[in-house]
């Protein structure tokens, strides 16, 4: 579940729909001026202005003095400040606050890089507003994840429904352990190093366990008729979950559409988009953009463009409501009426895009990577099929061994 909050004055006091919980993300989007001394994001028990509430997290970068404060108020009384120097934003820039809840913590990063944790001294469940205060204009706040039950010590065998069904972009979390009594005496628990995830895309299922990428299986009956999980055998449960967001399911998705990223982008992931273009199209566009909506309402890490009424391919990124320098390649290796399978390859500096195997093209990254969430196609194409791997458990063409390049021309 995700729900946004558009353009909120300063002082602004506002609802946090379901609370804060573990797996629940706060997004604040907005920017500073040059003038900016200071300014405040709360987490706070009631709907008041400070003193009138408990703060169950109070952030606060000062760039009067160059330092990040964190802290909680509780009987009206701050507690012990943690303090960090520098300041994780600049001046009259634009900036992304993305708040985790943990068990035991919260979790920040700011454009993408994590800038600092802060442990509960309150109980996230009596969490009930957001308050943002100080030299600062604010887009948008937002939160994404929803609340799902967490059944502990589940009985074996145990069948229970999947709330959503399966889909790609799906994650199934086991989480639990084997026996003395079990057949394979011995192994670690599921949860010594991690649990184990099913991931589905949208031909196969990937399996990892413990953190270690184990097997994947094709698809033989269609993923819309699975209905439950059942887990039998000489095994103990702790918990069963579920993350991601339902895509669109259509065989040939509609265009145009968002698809989410599951976990952060960082180098060795690679995106592989398939389809085709119709004869007498224009162009289209595939961007790797930091949120779900649709240009220009989220900044854009990277637009691959193949423009076939001009014989180009046009990169480029969009920050804070304005289009970078362009970068054309040509001629473009595309036609319109042909069919199309790209692989967009992350690296720590740069993207490189391969089509049908050769290497069409390189865009340095311009946004941090940490902050791309969804990929977007839009415009004269027909889209098969889209999901995401890393090169360590290839999806199509792998990079060339020990240089980290790609192979073919560019």
């Amino acid at each position: 579940m995700s729900t946004t909050i558009k353009n909120p004055g300063i002082p602004s006091s506002n609802l946090i729909p379901e609370g804060i919980f573990p797996g629940r993300i706060v997004k604040v989007k907005g920017a500073t001026t040059l003038a900016s001394k200071r300014f405040s994001v709360n987490l706070q028990c009631g709907p008041k202005m400070y003193p009138g509430e408990d703060i169950a997290f109070h952030f606060n970068p000062r760039f009067d003095t160059n330092i990040l404060v964190r802290n909680h108020y509780a009987g009206s009384k701050w507690g012990s400040e943690e303090i960090s120097s520098g300041v994780p934003m600049n001046k009259g820039e634009c900036f992304e606050i993305l708040i985790y809840c943990y068990n035991n913590r919260f979790k920040v990063e700011v454009n993408g890089k994590c800038v600092c944790e802060f442990n509960h001294h309150i109980p996230f469940g009596r969490i009930t507003h957001i308050m943002v205060e100080g030299d600062v204009t604010i887009d948008e706040v937002s939160f994404v994840g929803a609340h799902l039950p967490q059944d502990l010590n589940l009985g074996i065998p145990s069948s229970n429904p999947i709330p959503g069904g399966m889909f790609p972009g799906r994650i199934v979390k086991v989480k639990g352990g084997t026996t003395l009594a079990s057949k394979n005496v011995g192994e670690p628990r599921f949860d010594t190093n991690g649990p184990g995830h099913i991931y589905c895309y949208y031909y196969r299922f990937k399996v990892e366990v413990n953190g270690k990428f184990v097997c994947e299986f094709n698809h033989h009956i269609p993923f819309g008729k699975i209905t439950h999980i059942m887990v039998e055998g000489d095994v103990t449960m702790d918990e069963i979950s579920y993350a991601g967001a339902n895509p669109p399911q259509d065989p040939n998705l509609k265009v145009p559409f968002v698809v989410p990223i599951l976990g952060c982008m960082q180098p060795d992931r690679v995106i592989r988009v398939k389809g085709t273009t119709p004869t007498g199209g224009e162009r289209f566009a595939i961007n790797l953009q930091c949120g779900p909506k649709l240009y220009p309402d989220e900044d854009i890490a990277f637009s691959f463009s193949p423009r076939f009424n001009q014989g180009t391919i046009v990169l480029n990124h969009f920050g804070c409501s304005k289009w970078g320098h362009e970068v054309t390649q040509a001629p473009s290796p595309l036609s319109s009426g042909s069919p199309f399978e790209f692989y967009i390859y992350c690296y720590e500096n740069s993207f490189k895009v391969l089509l049908n195997e050769q290497q069409v093209c390189e865009f340095s990254h311009r946004i941090p990577i940490q902050r791309i969430t969804h990929v977007m196609v839009d415009g004269d194409a027909m889209i098969f099929e889209l999901d995401y791997d890393s090169p360590e458990h290839p999806c199509g063409p792998p990079p060339s061994s020990g240089s980290g390049e790609i192979s073919g021309p560019y």
